[in-house]
């Protein structure tokens, strides 16, 4: 017997005047009550912990598959847009290499201008 229940043991055998066999059934009895009720609520607190565990165990895994489309989506956008810059680059070097070829052309077209006007000026004189 713990204190408490000693105490109510003498209060129900002193107090009350009630035989001591019968005080001591009665706290017993009293005492597995309160046992069982204790098991009871520690069992329905540990199910009750379980459900709900597994119920943030599912949400996890639904957003686990979120995440997951979410990254499917991500690598084909990212494939596309590699490929787009992969065009944009070929694009770009033509480009460059047109404006090379022009620019040549334009520089040599003004190199014979230049040397005629100064071939033309020496020979004027």
């Amino acid at each position: 017997m713990n204190a408490n229940n000693i105490k109510l043991y003498k209060l129900l055998k002193n107090d009350l005047q009630m035989a001591e066999n019968k005080a001591g059934e009665f706290v017993d009895v009293l005492d597995a009550i309160i046992q069982s009720d204790i098991k009871d609520s520690a069992m329905e607190y540990k199910s009750f912990v379980k459900e709900e565990l597994t119920e943030i165990d599912k949400k996890f895994v639904e957003i686990d598959k979120r995440f997951d489309k979410v990254d499917n989506r991500i690598d084909k956008l990212d494939a596309k847009i590699d490929l787009r810059f992969s065009e944009l680059r070929g694009d770009l070097r033509g480009e460059i290499k047109e404006t090379k070829i022009d620019t040549i052309k334009w520089m040599v077209g003004i190199f014979l201008a230049l040397a005629l006007m100064v071939i033309g000026l020496y020979f004027k004189k």
